[in-house]
């Protein structure tokens, strides 16, 4: 699911509970913002009237020692994976260690399910287990809580100990069991993931789990009368549905607290699912959370969400919050104009619409039909919203109008404009915003525009590639010798044109390690133009003439300064063909120097 602007909170986070240090300082201060349902941590070892599933057997319920003050003892099992299958898990994560640093639980260890074929199956995304989001938050909170890793079988019954696995496969049944001999006082288990290691742990020690569990709170499965709904089982039974059943018979009180009472399906099921009397699933809009936590949560949502790879996920935490990526975990599904595919929408009155698909929000989606009329549709009125690969341009389209029309049409769609923008979304090679030589995190080996809209230079239009955040390659940087990533470029790249051309301007002009950084009449780059008829000319860019290096405000005679970026640069140029004939294509390519010339954007200038 990735980094949806509505969560879905199938696990822990029936208690979404953002602390003080969460919401505003990690250090204190603020409001406590509490969301609660039945079930959970309200009272855990109680029994509570109208809990979706508790299964408890008979027996005196253990309260806690009134002298303790670290809260109740707890050990979190989570399916969580970086990057995610889905984002429930993070805040699942973040909720505990939120409860943990109120005094409410107290955190004694971690237990991370093993990445199954199955979850690859359903989330081909997904990747290992999430062990860098607990040493985050141990960080962020100075706590040392303990994780180890599950299993990575399945049970082969629901009494399987699995007393004959490697120790790999053990790390996780023992810390559990390591953690309820240590504790003076019962400690309560939460499985918002796959139930094995617990199934595992309890037929390993089934006295111990007597004595020492308080209770297992189980957050899965469907629960329901309907003998129909009842084979419906939800992601985190499937993950291992015997160790599931083998929950049933723990020697430990449970408290079930079942997802859905119908397991939906579609796409969009997740906006559509009512919860009725038996399902704890819920979800809340992350822009009502997000925004109002401290700028380390911020960022370590962002490394979870955002499917960050970098190593440094320690000075991730410490750095400025990335706009562009909050913006894209908050609202991913903004304005799509420029998809022309057809969609056609019923809805629960059996009314059909078609269109294209010009804006959806969490609530509700606008269509544009062929008449150019806009639809607004509530997502609750939604039965069923197809996508087809044709376009919204009717079928037989041209025998619908007149000759003359059709000769108009094509005269219109076939003008030419002064300026032409060339393409480079595949021939980009680099993400400027990200470190482009030794360090992806080094800010001083990135180029960030304050805004990645089109730029009129001189008169003239330049299309610049906005980077998404860190996703998105926005600018040709072509092969240098120096650094961790630039040896790996391309030494050359080419740019379709099919036009006829006076002048190729570029928004580039720079370099990393230009003049004046390196010595002055290198050939930097060279501008190679293909005509249509198989003829070719160069024209060769000096470094010290026409470009410069990026870092600094550094003039040269062949291209003038065209935006400041801080103490960086990106400079303008022009390059004239010497002929009039058809340009098929333009290739740039590495001149001998060192330096790694860069360009953003290419515009055409026709007569």
């Amino acid at each position: 699911m990735g980094s949806r602007a509505a969560v879905i909170c199938i696990g822990i986070l029936v208690c979404v509970c953002v602390a003080m240090w969460l919401v505003t300082d990690p250090k204190g201060g603020g409001e406590i913002l509490s969301l609660t349902t039945s079930g959970a941590y309200a009272a855990v070892g109680e029994s509570q009237e109208g809990a979706a599933g508790n299964v408890a057997p008979a027996r005196k319920t253990i309260k806690k020692d009134s002298s303790a003050t670290t809260g109740i003892p707890l050990i979190h099992c989570a399916d969580i994976f970086h990057p995610p299958a889905d984002p429930d898990d993070f805040w699942d994560l973040a909720t505990v260690y939120a409860l943990m640093k109120q005094g409410k639980v107290d955190l004694r260890g971690i237990v991370f399910d093993y990445c199954q074929p199955m979850v690859i199956e359903t989330c081909p995304d997904a990747g290992d287990s999430a062990v860098g989001a607990v040493a985050q938050l141990n960080y962020l909170t100075g706590a040392a809580v303990p994780a180890a890793m599950g299993s990575s079988r399945r049970l082969e019954s629901t009494s399987d100990s699995q007393s004959d696995a490697p120790l790999r496969d053990r790390a996780g049944v023992n810390l559990i069991l390591k953690i309820l001999r240590e504790s003076s006082e019962p400690v309560a288990i939460s499985v918002v993931g796959s139930s094995i290691d617990v199934a595992l742990a309890a037929n390993t020690a089934p006295d111990l789990f007597r004595e020492k569990c308080r209770a297992v709170y189980l957050l899965a499965g469907t629960g329901t009368t309907d003998p129909e709904k009842r084979a419906n089982f939800c992601y985190n039974v499937r993950l291992d549905s015997t160790a599931f059943r083998s929950c049933f018979s723990l020697p430990c009180p449970l408290y079930w607290i079942p997802t859905f009472e119908t397991v939906p399906s579609g796409p969009d099921w997740y906006f559509h699912v009512e919860v009725q009397r038996y399902g704890c699933f819920w979800r809340f809009a992350q822009q009502d959370v997000l925004p109002f936590l401290s700028p380390p949560m911020q960022n370590y949502f962002i490394y979870a969400f955002s499917h960050e790879k970098s190593p440094n996920w320690l000075r991730f935490l410490q750095g400025e919050v990335d706009g562009d990526l909050l913006t894209q975990i908050l609202d991913p599904s903004r304005s799509v104009e420029s998809n022309f595919r057809l969609y056609s929408v019923l809805t629960v009155e059996d009314q059909i619409l078609s269109g294209m698909l010009a804006s959806e929000t969490r609530t509700s989606i606008e269509l544009v039909d062929t008449k150019g009329e806009r639809h607004s549709v509530q997502r609750d009125d939604i039965a069923k919203l197809i996508s087809s690969m044709k376009s919204l341009m009717p079928e037989g389209f041209e025998k619908q109008i007149a000759e003359d029309e059709l000769i108009d049409l094509l005269a219109f769609l076939t003008a030419r404009g002064k300026f032409l923008p060339l393409p480079l979304d595949k021939a980009a090679t680099v993400v400027t915003t990200q470190g482009m030589f030794f360090n992806r995190d080094a800010q001083f080996e990135q180029l960030v525009l304050p805004d990645w809209a089109p730029q009129q230079i001189e008169g003239i239009p330049f299309v610049l590639i906005d980077p998404q955040g860190r996703r998105v390659p926005n600018a040709i940087m072509l092969n240098a010798p120096f650094g961790t990533y630039a040896p790996r470029l391309p030494k050359a790249i080419s740019i379709p044109c099919n036009t006829t051309a006076t002048a190729f301007h570029f928004l580039g002009g720079v370099s990393g390690m230009g003049y004046p950084r390196s010595g002055k009449g290198t050939v930097s780059l060279i501008v190679r133009i293909h005509y249509a008829d198989g003829e070719s000319e160069e024209h060769e860019l000096i470094n010290g003439v026409h470009l410069a290096d990026f870092t600094q405000h550094t003039d040269v005679a062949q291209s003038k300064l065209a935006i400041k970026i801080g103490g960086y640069q990106l400079r303008f140029l022009s390059v004239h063909p010497q002929r009039t004939a058809p340009v098929d294509r333009l290739e740039l390519v590495k001149g001998p120097d060192g330096t790694a010339p860069l360009v953003l954007a290419i515009t055409a200038e026709r007569e």
